[in-house]
This record gives C-alpha cells, structure tokens and sequence, in this order.
C-alpha cells in the first residue's frame, strides 16, 4: 500500500477561502482552463429541481396494468397520470424506461378529486392511513399543526408532497435534464418527451 501512495501522491495547497480539491497536475490544468473560459453554474439562467417527491411511492407510482385499471374505471384518470423516470432508469444519455407512472395529485386537488377523477381517488383511499401519516400531512414546516386549512399539515393527506402546484406541473414538460440523485457513473439524459422524475 505504501508504494500505491509513493507512486500517487500530488502535492498541493488550498487557500483559506477555496474548496479543498485534490487533483493530479493534468487535472488542475483542465479544472483551470474550464474554469477560465466557462460559465460556473450558479450563474446559468436556469431552474434546479429534486423532481417529485410523493413521500408515498406506493400509493403514488404506478405500474402500467394499474394505470390501464384506473383509466378504464374512469377515463379521465389520464389526465393526471404521466410517465415517470426514477433515478434508476437513466443511463448514460438515455433511460430505460421501466413502465411506470405517477399520479399527479398536485395541490389542492383533494378538493375535485372525488368528483373529476373517481377512480384515483378510490385507488388512493386504500392507502389512506399511510398517507395520512406522512410527516408534511402531520405538520406544517414549522412543526406546528395547521388550524387554518381542511387539513393539519403543509397539504391534504391525497396530494404528492411538497406542495407541488399546476404551475410547477408545467416545468416537467419542458426540455429538461435528468440524473439520479447518487451513482457512480454519472448518467444524464437530456429530456425532450415530457417525462416527470423521481431521483430514487
């Protein structure tokens, strides 16, 4: 082991302000050149979201025979069913798309779901008692029950978390990329065909 860090060691020095990184002379010199001539990210014109957190995937996402039962049941339910990418399915410019889809319970929809979409709803009502157990259903993001609205929490137990409003909605049909949230290999798929994401 001696000789692996004889041979691979790199002498180096961090400023008190700078990150500590560790590179070999070759990977300074590129690390430098991009950083001369390029745009760091923070400043890009861009939006950076985790995609859709649902705190329930069982409830939430879907496989396609699921989805055909809920469409048949009641064909507007494909209104609100979108196919989705987990972190899983994306490869290194590309995906393998595994089937499955995510009910879009965007917030405030607990109040026309029973009406517009019946068969969501009853699907979702099987899994009422987790759902309602979820901490965003429990508590507001203060810790504090909410005693202003229909329900105790940041939203209503038939709704995915975090709030997810129409408008937020939208950006998933944008041109988007899409990565998992931790790999080893770096995959990326550039994203033009309107598929929401899930990083796990």
């Amino acid at each position: 082991m001696s000789d692996y860090f004889r041979q691979n060691a790199v002498q180096t020095t961090f400023a008190n302000s700078e990150s500590w990184v560790i590179l070999s002379s070759l990977e300074q010199q590129i690390k430098a050149k991009i950083e001369k001539i390029g745009t760091p990210l923070k400043d890009w014109d861009i939006n950076i979201s985790r995609g859709i957190i649902t705190g329930f995937n069982e409830a939430f996402i879907i496989d396609s025979y699921t989805r055909e039962k809920l469409i048949n049941e009641d064909p507007n339910s494909v209104e609100i069913i979108r196919p989705i990418l987990r972190g899983r399915d994306i490869k290194k410019y590309g995906y393998d798309f595994a089937d499955t889809y995510v009910i879009l319970a965007y917030y405030g929809s607990y109040k026309i779901l029973e009406q517009n979409y019946p068969a969501i709803y009853k699907h979702l009502l099987t899994y009422e008692k987790q759902l309602k157990n979820r901490g965003q259903c429990r508590y507001t993001s203060s810790g504090k029950l909410n005693s202003n609205e229909d329900f105790p929490g940041q939203h209503h137990w038939l709704e995915l978390d975090n709030n997810l409003t129409l408008q937020k909605l939208e950006d998933f049909y944008k041109q988007k990329i899409m990565y998992p949230n931790m790999t080893k290999f770096l995959p990326f798929y550039l994203d033009d065909k309107g598929f929401t994401q899930n990083d796990k």
